[in-house]
Parts: structure tokens; sequence; C-alpha cells
């Protein structure tokens, strides 16, 4: 994270922490000696961060203005000066299919260079989108903070690979970081009146609201994609640029999905995931299926009932509902079939189960339970899903460090000739209605 980044987000933790104990002084509560120590505690760093954070912007916008073109583009840092022209961002900027998988060939060609240095031969190699990001970036430490614009294309790359975002979850900003948010639990109390609107008799009747509070707060993510310099080395060309951004968004796309369905918040760390979400009434178990064909699809049809009855029954807005569900369970549905041999469930070759549409995805796994042979059916209403999002992704690539493996083991990123690329961003997720989510568990369907 660049530093400015960090000395915002601790600005506004103190900011809400010292509001905190506002109210509580507002409300009557007297503060002790101990919180009245810490709101003078707060106010001093808040306005000594205050004083460092104007310090660093004005000196990343004079470094900005300041840059100078090399004529080596083996030096790590722009020269101390030069006759070039500053690289500037401009209006005409021609935009280039694969930007991502071009951005990231860039990093990686360029490494060890200054990202203000290394901007006019990237546009001449890479694209003057690319050479603009360059110039303009924010970040420090040699990372590149990817602008608005080529953010919204990597989540459009995204959407059709991450199962949550493509069944229908809501993008939302996170201001500094965090965003709270009420709902009505209880819906309009009122009564029918005459028009004489006598004060006694028809007098609009009031009744207790009933509210509840989500609150979404942001949460770091970074990860390495290991990238073999051959594929670097080619990225010129429009075939490795590609493969360079599938295997990008591939990987972003699926890190998400395993923690929005069923990933460990991990201790506060990692965004709450939907079966974290779930309450207890909502978390079923699937019905034993019997031996006979009949028997196994009135089952089948029971279990589904009773998930898409917890949400019709919660007065459900059933905005954009729909299942998630392992491979295998697809399959079962797909091939499921009466004793005259006619699919019981014929939509499931267009995507959809009973009227809702389908998200078949791995990251529900088929290997759960002591047997290893169980899997989990999701219902969710996604149009009520909300992916909180804080600010752009920044990315950063190095060739001489070790990383873990998928499978723990420790790799040497230069032994294997392959470049790391860095990636953070920053999100949360949540539902606005836990209600709206039903987990069928056990599930043994075509195990």
């Amino acid at each position: 994270m660049s530093q400015i980044l960090e000395l915002k987000n601790r600005r506004a933790a103190i900011a809400a922490r010292a509001d905190e104990l506002s109210k509580l002084e507002a409300g009557g509560t007297e503060l002790t000696a101990e919180q009245l120590d810490e709101v003078a505690a707060l106010q001093k760093e808040f306005n000594e961060l205050g004083a460092k954070l104007t310090r660093l912007e004005a000196t990343q916008r004079m470094v900005a203005e300041t840059a100078q073109q090399v004529e080596s583009l083996t030096s790590p840092q722009p020269p101390p000066s030069s006759s070039k022209v500053p690289a500037q961002a401009r209006s005409d900027v021609e935009f280039r299919p694969n930007a991502l998988g071009r951005l990231i060939g860039a990093i990686g060609d360029l490494r060890g260079m200054h990202p203000l240095a290394a901007a006019p031969y990237a546009a001449e190699r890479y694209g003057e989108d690319i050479g603009a990001v360059l110039a303009n970036n924010q970040a420090t430490g040699g990372a590149v903070l990817i602008p608005q614009n080529l953010n919204s294309e990597i989540i459009e790359l995204m959407t059709p690979r991450a199962v949550v975002r493509q069944m229908g979850a809501r993008a939302v900003p996170l201001p500094n970081g965090n965003m709270g948010f009420g709902r009505n639990k209880g819906g309009i109390v009122g009564g029918y009146v005459t028009q004489v609107g006598d004060p006694v008799t028809d007098r609009i009747k009031v009744g207790g609201q009933k509210y509840d509070g989500v609150k979404m707060n942001s949460k770091t993510f970074a990860g390495l994609v290991p990238i073999h310099n051959d594929l670097l080395r080619n990225s010129i060309s429009a075939f490795s640029q590609a493969q360079i951004q599938d295997d990008m968004s591939i990987g972003l796309a699926t890190q998400e999905d395993q923690q929005f369905i069923r990933g460990s918040e991990d201790g506060g760390k990692a965004p709450k995931s939907l079966l974290g979400w779930t309450v207890p009434a909502h978390r079923l178990v699937q019905t034993p299926l019997p031996a006979d064909r009949i028997g196994i699809i009135e089952a089948v049809k029971a279990d589904t009932s009773r998930m898409m009855l917890c949400l019709l029954g919660n007065n459900s807005a059933m905005r954009k509902p729909g299942w998630l569900m392992s491979p295998r369970t697809y399959l079962f549905l797909l091939d499921l079939v009466d004793g005259n041999g006619n699919k019981v469930y014929p939509e499931i070759a267009n995507s959809m189960f009973r009227g809702y549409p389908i998200g078949a995805t791995n990251n529900v796994p088929s290997n759960l339970g002591a047997s290893g042979k169980e899997t989990e059916l999701y219902f969710v209403d996604f149009g009520d899903c909300m992916i909180g999002e804080d600010g752009p992704m920044e990315f950063a690539v190095s060739t001489e460090t070790t990383y873990y493996n998928a499978d723990g083991v420790l790799v040497s990123a230069f032994q294997n000739n392959e470049t790391l690329i860095r990636v953070i961003f920053r999100h949360d997720f949540a539902p606005r209605h836990v209600e709206n989510i039903v987990v069928l568990e056990k599930l043994t369907w075509g195990a």
C-alpha cells in the first residue's frame, strides 16, 4: 500500500474512534480520564498525520512535474537533468485491446525502472494508454497504481469468470474504506382513515419500526501471480498479451469467488462469505435419497422447495435469485430422468433450475465431510448482495524473490525463470438481508 493511502486510512480510523467517544459524551455518558486522554491523543495524531500527508502529496506532485525522459532504458531512476519534455498523459490516447495484458507485460519488461522513466518506452512499445498509466502513477516503491478506467476494465474481465459477480452481486464504493447502511425489518405501519381526519379515531398509526445495521470495512488482499519469463519476453505480441490477461483475470476471479462463497474470515482479516453470513435456520441438511427413481426425484424437489421457501417466506424481494452448485451437482440434475427416460429438469441445459439461473463452480467443493463426498447447494438473492470496492488495484513485480506455491512448497522465481506479479486490492462482501441466503449441506447428489 502506498504511504499516502496508509495515512488516509489511519486518519479515517482515528476520526471514527473520536466520533464514537463524542457520541458517548453527547448521549449523557461522562468520559473517564483515560477516555479524555485518548481523545486528546487522537486529535494530536490526526493533526500530525494531516501535516505529513500534505507534505507527501506536495512532494509527489513535484516529482511528477519534474520527471524527465531518459536516454538509457536500463537506468533504475530518472536522471537529474535532461532536455526532454516530461512524460505527460494525452487526451487523444489510443486504446487497444488487452489493456491488462499490455500493462502487465510493460511492468514485467521494464522491471527495475522508475515508472515515470519507463513511460515513454512503454508508450512506444505497448501503447500510449499504458504509457499514460505509468506517467501518471501515484504509487510508491516501484508499484503501479491502476487508474479508474483500467480498474473498471479489469472488473469487467473478472465478471464472466467470477460467479458471484456474474450472478448479480452489486459493486459499491467504500469511501474511506468503510460504509454502513441500515435495513428495515418491519415494513410500513399504518391503517385506513376517513377524509374527516378525527384526531382520535383517524390518527395515522405509528408502530415500532425494526431496523438493523450492516457495516462493510475494507479488507486487503495481496497475492502473487508467477509468469514465465518466456511469455513476458514475447509480451509485445497480441497472443501473449491475451494469455497474460486471461491468466490474471481468471486468477483474480477464482480468489474472489473462493472467499465470497465459503472462505474463512481469518480472524476478521478477510471478508465474510455467503456461508459465513447464513443464519442457522437457513443451513438445511439434505434429505437422504431413497433407492427408487421416483423417490429421488421427489426428494430433490422437496429439498429445493424448502430452500426457496426460506427466501419467499421471509418476504425476499427476489431481485436476482439464483443457485450456486458444484459441477457434480449440475451434472446430476442435468442427467436426472423419470421412468420414461425424460429429463426431469430440461432447463438445466440452459443453466436454469426451477426458474432461476445457475452458477456452477469448483469453488463449491465436492469433497466435504468425513466421507469426502459431500457438497453444498446455495440459493441466494444476489441482487441483495454487495461487493464493496476500496480504490484501484496495485501491481508490482519481482524476479529475485521466493514464494510458497499452492502446495506450500518454497519456490525460487529466479531459479524457475519466472517473474512474480504482486497484486493488491481492497474489498468487502455483505448481504443487505442475511435472510436472503440459504444453504443445503451434506449434499451427496451424484456422489
